[in-house]
């Protein structure tokens, strides 16, 4: 996550009824270590959050990522940087048959994401 801590995300979960049990959490925000959250020192290492989940994937059996959300990536770094990046993860995710997820508010980077289409099977728009 880059806006939340995971404990805050697992927190919110369990008192949806959501079972965490199956999930691992990147976090980029938190400090707080635990085997359910991987810890990047800052949402701007896109290169150690890559290290990380082609880490995960070669330990765990994972059938999805998921991306909440992609703008929260420019904040933190370039929009070039950031459409490499989730091209590049995706590419991989569809190289290991794993689900990719990624969601996107109104007003997002039109370039972002006009180039992540490309690499999207499907796209979902959510009205008010």
């Amino acid at each position: 996550s880059l806006n939340k801590p995971c404990s805050t995300l697992i927190e919110s979960m369990k008192n949806h009824s959501i079972d965490v049990n199956k999930l691992v959490f990147i976090d980029c925000v938190g400090r707080n270590i635990s085997k359910k959250c991987a810890i990047i020192s800052s949402p701007s290492k896109l290169t150690d959050i890559g290290i990380t989940i082609d880490s995960i994937l070669k330990k765990t059996k994972i059938e999805f990522i998921y991306i909440d959300s992609v703008d929260s990536f420019t904040i933190y770094n370039q929009v070039n940087m950031v459409i490499k990046f989730l091209r590049n993860l995706m590419e991989m995710a569809r190289e290991k048959k794993i689900k990719g997820i990624m969601t996107s508010l109104d007003g997002a980077d039109s370039s972002l994401i006009n180039e992540l289409f490309l690499v999207c099977d499907k796209v979902i728009g959510f009205d008010d």
